[in-house]
């Protein structure tokens, strides 16, 4: 899960994490940048090898809130963003 929380808006983006599965770039399954301009959040699938005519799909869930709260707690998270999801 990502996300970036901005004046009361925050974007949230979560995705299956398959344990035990290989990932990319020392195992990682996220990665992100940041820079005074930008904020990349990057998700990774696992890493499968894709035979002729077979496909794998690696789905990311975006959602947009606003009047969030800042969080300081997990339950902060879970009453003012989990719940409502």
């Amino acid at each position: 899960m990502g996300c970036l929380l901005e004046q009361s808006h925050l974007f949230l983006k979560t995705f299956e994490y398959k344990k035990g599965a290989a990932y990319p770039d020392f195992g990682s399954s996220a990665e992100s940048y940041s820079s005074d301009r930008i904020l990349e959040l990057e998700t990774l699938a696992p890493l499968k090898l894709v035979q002729p005519n077979e496909a794998v799909d690696h789905v990311e869930n975006w959602y947009l809130f606003h009047d969030i709260p800042e969080p300081f707690t997990d339950a902060d998270i879970e009453k003012n963003i989990l719940n409502q999801i």
